[in-house]
């Protein structure tokens, strides 16, 4: 039997930590991302997300640097994720104590880069994140973009092209639910 994993997810946005509503990152609930890994290892959990959910892409020197900070006091699998739109910029993560990456929308925009992290660093190391959210028919459909942009994918087709493109795990959240 498999057994149940709790993975703590971690939102930053802007160098602070934030709390979702509706996928709205609005309410800053602390400014140093150090505190939150610093519970998680006290509350035994198996493995922590954390993703820049950063409106824009200069955000990505200022996370990599929280990466560097948090990977010091974090004693579990670390996966961050958020702005991987180049190689190089994985790689970065990496280096910087992540142990997996997370893609949501380069794996729909750019599925060739994310073959190329699949080669370069291992398909255990990539996790596509999916963001699920119900239309009005009620149909669970892919969203990207920090759920800003609604693919017209049906989540369940999108798994299995997921699957195909060869990513080690699929993180899937549920937009309605926050989760």
């Amino acid at each position: 039997m498999l057994k149940k994993r709790l993975i703590a997810v971690i939102l930053v946005r802007d160098g602070r930590v934030v709390q979702s509503v509706k996928f709205k990152h609005t309410n800053v609930i602390h400014y140093d991302s150090i505190h939150a890994i610093e519970s998680f290892n006290r509350w035994a959990i198996d493995e922590i997300v954390i993703l820049n959910v950063s409106k824009t892409k200069d955000s990505q020197e200022e996370f990599l640097k929280i990466i560097q900070k948090i990977s010091t006091e974090c004693f579990v699998p670390l996966a961050a994720g958020g702005w991987i739109d180049h190689l190089n910029y994985g790689k970065l993560l990496l280096k910087s104590g992540a142990d997996k990456l997370v893609v949501n929308t380069q794996l729909y925009h750019n599925p060739e880069l994310i073959k190329q992290l699949i080669a370069k660093f291992g398909s255990q190391c990539i996790v596509a994140s999916i963001d699920a959210k119900k239309d009005e028919d009620g149909n669970e459909k892919v969203m990207i973009n920090r759920g800003q942009d609604n693919t017209g994918k049906d989540v369940l087709e999108w798994v299995k092209e997921v699957e195909q493109i060869g990513v080690g795990e699929i993180f899937l959240n549920s937009m309605d639910h926050d989760g």
